[in-house]
């Protein structure tokens, strides 16, 4: 598993990108409008200039949040691909490796659980966005850090690398809640009335 991971990341970073598109194509019964590509490569753009300006603070980065509130405009599918999206390309940046694939994994289920929430409260999003990424974006590229290290696996392994790595996703996670905090109402509010004049539908 280790040597595959290092030797196939990209392929394993393509399949992902491939899946979330099916999966988006798939929900919607038709093809995507234009429109509606532009919109979801734009808010991808947006999160990978977002943690590329906050380059010299590792875990302290807006792109979580603007994923997360891409997804509770945009929708749950959506969400997921704007998520996998900015993941993949600010690794261009930042660096790609065998890590990618579960990072994009991991934002995308962001994305999805931003657009399932699908509400307006602030603290609600804050409290949710927190736990996803204690709860779910933290373990899944904690999982890849054991893969990395480990040629075998025992959850005691994994156990001790997730609890190494835990002050790093609070950091995160805590991050993100300031960021959304100041970025929900007005990044939000323009996202709103984006999709209602552009009759973009919830995907």
């Amino acid at each position: 598993m280790k040597n595959f991971l290092m030797d196939h990341y990209y392929l394993a970073a393509v399949c992902v990108i491939l899946l979330g598109i099916w999966t988006l194509l798939a929900w919607c019964g038709r093809k995507l409008q234009a429109k509606e590509v532009v919109v979801l490569v734009s808010l991808s753009g947006i999160a990978v200039i977002s943690r590329f300006a906050f380059f010299w603070s590792p875990q302290c980065k807006p792109m979580t949040a603007l994923v997360f509130i891409s997804g509770s405009v945009f929708g749950p599918l959506s969400g997921m691909l704007v998520g996998v999206l900015s993941a993949f390309l600010s690794n261009f940046v930042f660096g790609q490796g065998p890590w990618t694939p579960f990072q994009m994994l991991g934002m995308g289920i962001v994305g999805l659980i931003g657009g399932y929430l699908h509400t307006d409260r602030k603290w609600l999003a804050s409290i949710v966005s927190f736990l996803a990424v204690v709860g779910l974006y933290g373990p899944i590229v904690n999982f890849a850090s054991y893969l990395m290290m480990n040629q075998t696996m025992n959850f005691k392994g994994f156990w001790m690398i997730e609890l190494s790595g835990l002050p790093f996703d609070l950091v995160h996670a805590v991050s993100t809640v300031v960021f959304l905090f100041f970025l929900w109402n007005p990044m939000r509010g323009k996202l709103m009335r984006f999709k209602t004049k552009y009759r973009i539908l919830q995907r």
